[in-house]
C-alpha cells in the first residue's frame, strides 16, 4: 500500500464537524458596540500659597470730605452750606471677627485739609428781618478719628465707609449787613475757632459717597455763637 492511499484512508476515518459549528459572514454589517465615553479629566492643578498672586495691603482712600447744610439750632440764628476738603492718613488693619456683610479692616486716622463756607446770620444790626447778614469763611482743618472700610481685592483701595471723628478749625470770616433806610451798610472781618464732632456712614461696604452729620459746639467767633447741626454727604477719591 502507497503513502498515498495510507493517507486517504485517514482522512475518511475522521468524524464529521459538528453541524451547529458555522464559520462568520463578513458580509453582514458590524454592529454597533457604542461609543466609548470620553476619558476622565484629571483635577485641576492646585498651586502653592506662596506661588498664588498675593492680595496688596489694605491702604484708605487719599482724599475725602464732606459737603453739608448747616443749621444753628442754640444761639444766634444762622442757615449756611460748608464743605470740607482734605488727605486721610493712616494705616487700616484687620478686624478680628469681622460679621460676613461688616467692614473687615479698621484704624485711626489724621485728616488734615481746607474748609470754607457761605452762610445768612441774623444779628441785632437786622432789627425784625431774619437772615439779613451775609458771611464767607475759609480755613484750616485738621479731623482725628476711627474709620473701617472693605479693601478691593484687585487694589486694596479701601473707602472709610464708617467714620468717627472730631475736627478743630480755625477761620476767617468776611461779613456784612446791607444798608437799610435808616441803617449804614455794615462789614467786619472775624476770626472763628470750631470744634466739631461728627460721624460718615454708607450702607454700602465700599462706595465713594455716604451720610454726613456733624454737631458743632460753641464756635468762638465775634459775631454768633452756639450750637449748629450740619447734614450732608460725604465722599472719597
Amino acid at each position: 500500500m502507497t503513502a498515498l492511499s495510507i493517507v486517504s484512508l485517514f482522512i475518511l476515518a475522521q468524524p464529521a464537524p459538528d453541524s451547529e459549528f458555522e464559520l462568520p459572514d463578513f458580509k453582514k454589517p458590524a454592529v454597533d458596540a457604542g461609543t466609548l465615553s470620553e476619558p476622565p479629566q484629571p483635577p485641576p492643578l492646585e498651586f502653592p500659597q506662596a506661588l498664588q498672586e498675593p492680595q496688596p495691603p489694605p491702604r484708605w482712600n487719599l482724599v475725602t470730605g464732606t459737603a453739608n447744610v448747616n443749621v444753628f439750632v442754640i444761639g444766634a440764628l444762622s442757615l449756611g452750606v460748608e464743605g470740607f476738603l482734605g488727605l486721610l492718613l493712616g494705616t487700616p488693619v484687620p478686624r478680628a471677627n469681622p460679621e460676613p456683610k461688616e467692614p473687615n479692616v479698621e484704624g485711626w486716622v489724621v485728616s488734615p485739609g481746607i474748609e470754607a463756607g457761605y452762610a445768612q446770620l441774623s444779628l441785632s444790626a437786622c432789627g425784625k428781618a431774619a437772615l439779613c447778614g451775609t458771611r464767607f469763611s475759609a480755613g484750616g482743618a485738621v479731623r482725628v478719628g476711627f474709620a473701617q472700610g472693605t479693601p478691593e481685592l484687585k487694589t486694596g483701595l479701601t473707602f472709610a465707609s464708617r467714620m468717627l471723628f472730631g475736627e478743630l478749625a480755625v477761620l476767617g470770616g468776611v461779613g456784612w449787613v446791607p444798608s437799610a433806610p435808616l441803617s449804614p451798610e455794615l462789614r467786619w472781618g472775624e476770626l472763628i475757632l470750631r470744634g466739631r464732632a461728627g460721624v460718615l456712614w454708607s450702607v454700602a461696604k465700599n462706595t465713594v459717597f455716604s451720610l454726613a452729620l456733624i454737631l458743632e459746639g460753641v464756635p468762638v467767633s465775634a459775631v454768633n455763637r452756639g450750637v449748629s447741626v450740619s447734614i450732608g454727604v460725604g465722599f472719597g477719591l
